[in-house]
């Protein structure tokens, strides 16, 4: 009977001991996993504001084009007015 109740406690001491390691372990992959996640949400978020900042400047320098063409034209609608005024003159 000694030896059963110590046997016994003896196996009770390293359920419990196990039973602490792995509640450790789970919680450091827990306290990993979480930190992943953060470090994953942190870059797609740059990801995500990157992309909103080159589209917002492709979209001015779109503009920036649109603009030139317009004066472009006008320049060359202005010419050809020019040309056609200086022939009805003469």
């Amino acid at each position: 009977m000694i030896v059963d109740s110590y046997s016994s406690g003896f196996l009770e001491q390293i359920r419990r001991e196990t039973s602490e390691i792995i509640t450790k372990i789970r919680s450091h992959t827990d306290t990993t996993e979480n930190q992943r996640r953060i470090q994953e949400e942190k870059m797609r978020k740059e990801r995500a504001n990157k992309i909103q900042t080159e589209v917002i400047t492709s979209h001015k320098k779109n503009v920036e084009i649109d603009w030139t063409w317009q004066e472009l034209e006008e320049k060359e609608d202005c010419e050809e007015l020019a040309k056609v005024s200086a022939k009805l003159e003469c």
